[in-house]
């Protein structure tokens, strides 16, 4: 579990360092000040050694599609956007502290050296040269770096590489340390996914903590299935219905499939991380006292580490009251303000939290 992230030239945030870290982290904050960018900045560093994952933060945004140009006047490359202010000579930086202070820092740059640059040139033309339809002249070649730095061990280097073949990584990345998973705002269920996760969770005899948790929303569902109709396999329940006996998770509604896929991806991501972008959505408030309780009791249980934004003042005191109630306090909230040297993060502890919420002070 990360105690501390401290996060630079990465979207809107330039500057931003989180301490204190714990099982659950809530941030809050105003619209655009970079809420999700932190949520993606976690999600890249939980994914280690792999460049490609810069692409699933576009896809997650909407821009799945990359535009190819090539020749000498291309010269915007597709991973622009992750760089403060479109600034891609800035090198992109992640550093992270666990509880045992061991250090573990990710360096996102785009290639320009020449050595560099050559070197990968090498590489790619050996392929080209057994194709006579993509003649090597008219390749021209973009290039992201990942350098994984260990404490003061020697740092590895993964390329993401765009060229007329389309998008790969060199070296092959290895597996990342733990397992993460982002649950974006607005991404559409992912019925299949989760149907095969949840077939992998019934298999390690893990799939009961879910359905604890869905019992919050629903008291009277009895078991989950995953049928497959039409090819596709889905997740069921049993709700005691006289005329069925299963039925598809969509009919019980938005926020019974979104509190199946958190809980889905807690027991998932055993020893890792999940990021949950506005975690209340599709959630009623008078019920979300009982999920952060059971949110939290999951993730102490799996040892996952919780990241998660929210706009909802009864969402973060939710989470704080599900945190008292706990054995032990694992909660930690982190407000993102515009201030003059850049976006911060205001960190509350539970003293400061409970006083704020006493008061009625603006925290979200």
């Amino acid at each position: 579990m990360q105690s501390s992230l401290a996060i630079k030239h990465f979207r809107g945030l330039d500057n931003v360092k989180l301490d204190g870290l714990s099982h659950v982290n809530v941030i809050s904050g105003k619209n655009n000040v970079g809420k999700t960018a932190l949520l993606e900045a976690v999600f890249l560093y939980s994914g280690a050694y792999n460049p490609a994952l810069a692409m699933t933060l576009n896809a997650n945004r909407g821009l799945g599609q990359v535009r190819v140009e090539f020749g000498s006047t291309a010269r915007d490359t597709p991973w622009d956007s992750l760089f403060h202010h479109f600034d891609s000579q800035q090198t992109i930086e992640i550093i992270g502290i666990d509880e045992a202070r061991d250090s573990r820092s990710l360096r996102l740059s785009v290639v320009r050296d020449h050595v560099e640059m050559s070197g990968l040139r090498k590489s790619v033309r050996e392929t080209y040269e057994a194709s006579a339809d993509v003649p090597w002249a008219s390749v021209s070649v973009k290039v992201l770096k990942l350098e994984v730095q260990h404490g003061k061990r020697t740092s590895q280097k993964y390329f993401l590489i765009l060229d007329a073949r389309g998008m790969r990584s060199e070296p092959t990345p290895p597996t990342a340390p733990y397992q993460g998973y982002f649950l974006g705002s607005r991404t559409a269920w992912d019925s299949a996914g989760d149907a095969d996760r949840y077939g992998r969770l019934l298999r390690r005899g893990d799939d009961t903590a879910v359905l604890d948790v869905l019992k919050i929303v629903e008291p009277k569902l009895k078991a989950l299935s995953v049928i497959v109709e039409g090819g596709v396999p889905m997740l069921h329940g049993d709700v005691g219905m006289p005329n069925v006996h299963f039925v598809p998770l969509p009919i019980l509604g938005e926020g019974f499939t979104r509190l199946a896929s958190i809980a889905i991806y807690i027991a998932s991501a055993r020893g890792g991380a999940l990021m949950v972008d506005e975690i209340e959505n599709g959630l009623h408030h008078s019920i979300l006292l009982p999920v952060w309780k059971a949110i939290g009791k999951l993730s102490r249980e799996l040892g996952v580490q919780v990241f998660a934004t929210t706009h909802s003042f009864e969402c973060i005191a939710a989470a704080h009251g599900a945190s008292l109630a706990a054995d032990g306090y694992g909660f930690s909230l982190y407000r993102l303000e515009h201030q003059p040297g850049g976006v911060q993060a205001v960190t509350y502890d539970k003293d400061s939290l409970e006083a704020s919420l006493k008061m009625g002070l603006e925290i979200r």
